[in-house]
């Protein structure tokens, strides 16, 4: 299983911002991808 490390709470805030505010799709699927595998979801 592919995991990303452990966030930082920083790291946690930027992808958010960008889930919410980024302009390209893609963009914001990738970094709610990052959050999830570091929740411990399987990205694949």
């Amino acid at each position: 299983m592919k995991a990303v490390n452990p966030l930082t709470d920083h790291e946690k805030t930027t992808l958010r911002e960008a889930i919410a505010n980024h302009p390209k799709n893609r963009v914001r699927i990738r970094a709610h991808a990052i959050i999830l595998s570091d929740k411990g979801y399987s990205i694949f």
